[in-house]
């Protein structure tokens, strides 16, 4: 057992506000609210126990509105969802022993909390981007021991590798050919998941401004085959901020977000002023254009040598669900006082939301659109 130092002090005094701090710090906070217009809808069970949280999922209503006809009769209906959510324990501790706090000549309290903090931060970064790539719903591979949420995801750890079967890749793509682009042109679309990642094979199929706005075409749509209990798929809502302003928030891996990058600079130099405080030019990891923002994350993985993932995500794309408070633990044996060891612990999960449109019963993506782009 791999045991490291630290001089404790009081952890009372660092506990309060470590939920919030950590989050902020993962860079998921702006996106999490408990409101259904955000991109991460937080569900928070503290207080009664149980083993689900259940999360209301809300559709968009694209219908003309009425004139000065009867209402009556011609109520609107308010497509609505619960979404079960799973959130499962993640732990993680460190031990010193009075010798090592003894030798030591730095302050290796402050160097074990922040040790936990960023592990919390990673873990948590890990768990949105294995929720992003989320392709199947499986409460069988829901795994309390091992840390493991319900969903099987594109960007599955090498460690559970196995549960990314052909059968559900195949699966997804079929159900979700709206929530899907490949290359950039719709037509690239196929619902077996290898001839779809095939299918993007180009330098002209990157990442590019003309691939943004497709792919906003796409998540605008409404497909409605008819009326009663015909097939209905609604659009992807964007988030609304302050002003009545709509916007969409792009996720891009290191390679789909340079090549953007790279098309949007001239645009960047022409359109903007040369300050480098405010010129994207300038900056790194986040650009605005035609109402998207677009966000690097460099730890999410490619798909192959040649094809990388973004994926444009508008309000209710994920849940956190919160099972019960983050909090500080101790080591309870203690080797007689010479020992001792400071933990996490973490009781959530974060999941991409999906539902069965009117009319279907396979499940489908709700708000987000999966990007497939050529990286060579």
């Amino acid at each position: 057992m791999a045991e490291t130092t630290s001089n404790f002090a009081d952890l009372q005094k660092y506990e309060p506000g470590y939920y919030f701090e950590y989050v902020r710090d993962s860079g998921l906070k702006e996106f999490m609210s408990a409101s259904p217009m955000s991109i991460i809808n937080v569900k928070t069970q503290t207080q009664s126990g149980g083993k689900l949280i259940n999360i209301p999922l809300i559709s968009a209503s694209n219908r003309r509105q009425t004139g000065t006809r009867d209402l009556v009769g011609r109520e609107i209906e308010v497509r609505n969802q619960d979404v079960a959510a799973f959130p499962y324990y993640q732990r993680e501790a460190t031990v010193v022993d009075q010798l090592q706090q003894h030798l030591s000549y730095v302050d290796l309290y402050k160097a074990q909390k922040d040790v936990l903090k960023y592990s919390d931060i990673d873990q948590m970064r890990g768990n949105f981007i294995h929720a992003l790539g989320a392709i199947a719903n499986d409460q069988t591979v829901l795994d309390y021991e091992d840390a493991h949420s319900q969903q099987v995801s594109l960007f599955e750890p090498t460690d559970t590798a196995n549960l990314l079967t052909t059968a559900r890749q195949n699966a997804w793509a079929a159900a979700n050919e709206y929530r899907i682009l490949a290359g950039g042109a719709e037509s690239n679309y196929s619902a077996t998941y290898s001839t779809l990642i095939g299918n993007v094979d180009a330098a002209a199929e990157a990442m590019s401004r003309d691939f943004v706005k497709v792919a906003k075409v796409m998540a605008k749509r409404r497909l409605r085959t008819g009326f009663g209990d015909s097939v209905d798929i609604p659009s992807i809502r964007p988030i609304r901020v302050t002003g009545g302003q709509e916007f969409f928030v792009m996720f891009h891996d290191q390679l789909s977000f340079k090549a953007l990058k790279d098309d949007l600079e001239t645009t960047n130099l022409d359109g903007r002023a040369r300050d480098h405080r405010s010129n994207p030019v300038f900056q790194d990891g986040e650009l605005i254009y035609d109402g998207v923002a677009h966000i690097e994350i460099p730890e999410i993985p490619a798909i192959s040598s040649t094809v990388g993932t973004s994926f444009l995500c508008g309000a209710q794309a994920m849940a956190y669900a919160r099972g019960s408070n983050q909090r500080f633990t101790q080591r309870d044996e203690t080797d007689y006082g010479f020992k001792k060891g400071i933990g996490t612990q973490s009781h959530y999960s974060i999941e991409k939301m999906k539902y069965a449109p009117r009319g279907t019963t396979a499940p489908m993506d709700h708000g987000v659109l999966t990007c497939f782009t050529y990286t060579g």
